[in-house]
């Protein structure tokens, strides 16, 4: 039940059409509507997050050096947030990138 809210919160929340607008259900805006998931994850996922918020689309490799999570414990949580629809990783030559869902 929170994966799927947490999915359905990220799908609005990186909306391209709707970025920093206020949300007509709650009165907040997408910023602090991000500030509210972030709290949700644990401290490694939060710092994936942030990291895909700050700079886009990424490599694993990319990602580890700059949340200086190790590649071996990345893969393992950027697989659990694909999986709660948090994120989306692809092959890109011998490689994967990942991004957030919706952005």
């Amino acid at each position: 039940m929170v994966f799927g809210v947490v999915k359905d919160f990220v799908d609005g929340l990186f909306d391209k059409q709707s970025k920093n607008k206020p949300n007509p259900t709650s009165g907040q805006t997408d910023k602090s509507q991000a500030s509210v998931l972030l709290k949700t994850l644990k401290e490694n996922e939060r710092k994936i997050v942030e990291a895909l918020i700050n700079y886009g689309e990424m490599t694993q490799a990319e990602l580890a050096v700059r949340t200086g999570i190790p590649k071996s414990t990345l893969s393992r949580i950027l697989q659990d947030l694909e999986t709660r629809g948090i994120i989306i990783r692809y092959n890109s030559g011998m490689t994967k990138t990942v991004k957030l869902r919706g952005y």
